[in-house]
């Protein structure tokens, strides 16, 4: 390709959709800390989720009496309730339908992950996190490779056993800000869409980075918004839209649907035109410090 013609790196607008909690946010966030519990069947035979949808809800609100959120998925019905006692109440349901179940607290959607960081941290362990502060299951610490050399960060990524992280923990005697983690958007490496990665690809034919097709043509276009450039470049707006439903799940909490339905307004103007209306300067990806 001639260099005249090659894409320059450009610096990149970090989105801010949906604001941090209480930080006077354009959208209204989802009910904070709700509980998301899964209702399968057990020992095999006809699934919960096959029978018809008036059934499971007047059973469940039978036992609740109050506000719960039902929806089907495919390990069977997933129910969103407010409070503890709800919980409780639904735990001790043997039998939905005439079917018998089991309930469990859905792993991914209740827990969430946060970054912290602090120069008085780089003597700290990653299991002092999870022994001493409550609600915190595992610690990751960030490291960096320097040629041959390994540095451990004064940063750590700390996974919440609750939909969205606190604001601040304790560390000991000392208090630390947490910053919600926003992940980088999953893009396929053989068809190059988001959503998945190579090993549930549904394809059998490896396309191009560049052109989109499955033989190079080394002219740039994206194929997920047909745009110049790659469909690796972080300037893409279909990548910055997806970006932006992930920093609003990462603030607020709930599943990717319910995100990506709180801003589908934003992100099809970043599709649209390509530009991003608000940006964050720092970003809430991982600091590091270690002075």
């Amino acid at each position: 390709m001639d260099k005249s013609t090659s894409i320059q790196p450009e610096k990149r607008p970090r989105v801010v959709l949906g604001g941090k909690r209480g930080a006077g946010s354009v959208f209204s966030p989802l009910a904070t800390q709700r509980i998301y519990l899964i209702v399968e069947s057990v020992g095999g035979g006809e699934s919960v989720s096959d029978l018809s949808p008036f059934r499971p809800h007047r059973e469940i609100m039978g036992i609740l009496g109050g506000e719960c959120k039902i929806s089907k998925t495919k390990r069977g019905v997933m129910l969103e309730v407010a409070r503890k006692s709800d919980e409780e109440k639904l735990t001790k349901m043997k039998e939905l339908g005439g079917i018998k179940v089991k309930l469990a607290r859905d792993t991914y959607l209740n827990t969430s992950r946060g970054v912290i960081n602090h120069k008085d941290l780089r003597g700290s362990k990653e299991e002092e996190f999870v022994e001493c502060i409550p609600d915190v299951i595992s610690a990751r610490r960030i490291e960096i490779k320097r040629g041959e050399e390994r540095i451990k960060m004064n940063t750590y990524v700390l996974t919440f056993d609750s939909p969205t992280p606190p604001s601040e923990v304790k560390a000991g005697y000392l208090p630390v800000k947490v910053r919600p983690y926003v992940p980088t958007p999953m893009r396929c490496f053989r068809c190059h869409r988001f959503g998945h990665g190579r090993d549930r690809c549904r394809r059998n034919i490896d396309l191009c980075v560049k052109c989109g097709e499955p033989g190079c043509d080394r002219s740039y276009k994206c194929l997920n918004c047909k745009g110049d450039h790659p469909a690796s470049s972080k300037n893409c707006p279909k990548y910055l839209g997806e970006q932006a439903i992930l920093r609003y799940r990462a603030h607020n909490g709930g599943t990717f649907g319910q995100a990506r339905a709180a801003v589908v307004v934003e992100v099809a103007e970043i599709v649209r035109t390509g530009c991003v209306g608000r940006t964050c300067p720092e970003g809430d990806g991982p600091r590091d410090s270690t002075k």
